[in-house]
């Protein structure tokens, strides 16, 4: 496949406009039945444009048994920092920069249950990113050299009670680095009838 984007950056006083090409592939097998293996490869490439040179690889599997879905990827991202951390004009902050791409490497792992009437979900994550870019205190976007680290952990459950649903997600998540500040211990809950 192939996509072809225009953008239009409006600030005070300045303005840009840029395009992107993107070509992509995709390559996919589903499970088709128990104890029966899956995989998704994919690929996408920006030729031309701001985020020329940018790349995403992804490589995912999936293990289906009876009873449970067993899953795990790879991901390996390398784009250009966002276009307002690199071009800005405003009152009263005002700045050009020009920063090294970021580097994202992502693995996963899952596990999914099949025989229970409300199956359970839990999935790790883990990102190392490289030249990450991020507001410093000044109020002004700076690139580190530090590699940052940034480790997930999702569970969730849905319970039934007659027709009384009660769904739960919890999610732990740990950063190497205080320039990313993210909830260490966050949940949803929904309960409901049905």
């Amino acid at each position: 496949a192939g996509s072809y984007q225009i953008i239009d950056a409006q600030q005070i006083s300045y303005g840009n406009k840029y395009q992107n090409v993107w070509g992509e592939a995709k390559l996919e097998r589903l499970p088709k039945s128990d104890n029966n293996i899956g995989f998704l490869l994919s690929g996408a490439y920006c030729g031309l444009g701001y985020n020329q040179n940018d790349v995403k690889l992804t490589a995912d599997f999936t293990y289906r048994n009876k009873r449970f879905d067993l899953s795990g990827g790879i991901t390996n991202q390398l784009m250009e920092a966002d276009y307002t951390m690199q071009n800005y004009r405003s009152f009263p902050f005002n700045w050009e920069n020009r920063f090294s791409k970021i580097s994202v490497l992502n693995w996963r792992a899952s596990l999914s249950s099949r025989g229970l009437r409300h199956n359970f979900h839990v999935r790790f994550n883990q990102y190392l990113i490289a030249n990450w870019v991020y507001f410093s205190a000044a109020v002004n976007p700076i690139q580190t050299t530090d590699i940052l680290v940034v480790n997930t952990l999702e569970a969730n459950k849905t319970f039934q009670l007659g027709i009384f649903r009660f769904e739960h997600q919890l999610n732990l998540q740990k950063a190497n680095l205080n320039i990313v500040r993210l909830p260490e211990l966050s949940g949803n809950i929904r309960y409901y009838l049905h």
